[in-house]
């Protein structure tokens, strides 16, 4: 497929920033270019985004006495230009398939909140439009699949994803420039036996850090942990049983907070009426009843560590009918590996 090529413009009238010290109108051309061709691709696009109606307006916010957030009506939208690559390939002949992508942005006048804290705690928030905001990420993976002795297939697949962020904090008149890197690797294995019996084991390594230009801001470095095990058995015939089990594991949160959870839950389908149309499926979910939710906020002043109660032990019974015959398709799994 050969390239194409678009044009947008962007104009705006100074007459509605009264508070504007630079009296000057805005025209803005944002071109967008994309290009495919034998499992390559390439984009580049510029696009503005213009602030939100709550940060233009000229009052001030405050609903929460800790929290008091003020507009500022002189903010122009901001312009991001965005340049991506991407590659698929399927090998067929050695049941192998490659992926990989990569993506950088710029951002000018990007809206962040500027804050004061005074000597009580209190907060007080401004959006104004800075430069320099900078993002860079990519991905890739590969994944094979094997055919073994007497009907036993096995997969294995690798992947990868980074991530690198630059962006602006202003706290009391202080600046600093946040630097963030994220890296995600992961692999699976997976074995299969004629579709009656398949497992599938996930593990996923997460490792965060935050660098400050300013050494009045202290810097944050955390790895977090999770693995997935699905195993499905469709025997006897019209029955499919079912179960996986949920690892995570962060050993950075608060005291308090816990640091590992397991969730495991199980199930069995029974397939009936013509075709296997009609599917019962009675359903466990956390069966070891220690579900919960954990999330940690970070931004610019804070670390916030929640841990929320969720819907824990419970039992589910659904009926479905498929218009379609689900013999065309593997009842039971979350994922598969497997493409024969």
């Amino acid at each position: 497929i050969g390239p194409s090529v678009n044009f947008q413009s962007l104009y705006i009238d100074n007459k509605f920033l009264k508070n504007d010290p630079i009296k000057q109108d805005f025209f803005y051309v944002l071109p967008s270019l994309n290009i495919q061709w034998n499992g390559f691709g390439f984009n580049y696009s510029a696009r503005a985004q213009e602030p939100q109606v709550n940060d233009l307006q000229p009052v001030v916010d405050n609903t929460n006495p800790l929290y008091i957030q003020l507009g500022n009506p002189s903010l122009v939208p901001a312009i991001m230009q965005q340049l991506s690559l991407n590659f698929f390939k399927h090998d067929q002949k050695h049941s192998i398939t490659y992926n990989a992508y990569m993506m950088g942005s710029i951002s000018d006048n990007t809206v962040i909140r500027e804050r004061t804290v005074d000597a009580q705690g209190v907060q007080t928030t401004r959006p104004v439009n800075v430069n320099g905001i900078w993002q860079f990420n990519g991905s890739g993976g590969v994944r094979k699949q094997i055919k073994l002795i007497n009907s036993w297939n096995m997969a294995l697949a690798a992947n990868f994803f980074g991530n690198y962020s630059k962006s602006v904090i202003l706290i009391n008149r202080v600046r600093s420039a946040a630097n963030n890197w994220t890296l995600n690797p992961s692999g699976t294995l997976s074995f299969n036996y004629k579709d009656l019996f398949e497992i599938n084991e996930t593990y996923r390594l997460t490792w965060t850090k935050s660098v400050y230009d300013n050494a009045e801001f202290p810097g944050l470095e955390f790895m977090r942990h999770n693995s997935n095990t699905d195993l499905v058995v469709r025997l006897p015939k019209h029955w499919v049983w079912e179960t996986s089990v949920d690892y995570f594991y962060n050993p950075q949160v608060a005291p308090g907070i816990r640091k590992s959870n397991f969730r495991w839950n199980a199930g069995v389908n029974f397939l009936f009426l013509k075709n296997d149309q009609a599917q019962l499926k009675f359903h466990v979910f956390d069966l070891l009843n220690q579900n919960v939710q954990v999330q940690r906020t970070v931004r610019e002043n804070y670390i916030q560590d929640f841990q929320t109660s969720v819907l824990q032990r419970y039992f589910m019974l659904t009926f479905t009918y498929n218009i379609r015959n689900l013999n065309a398709g593997k009842v039971g799994g979350r994922q598969s590996m497997f493409m024969f």
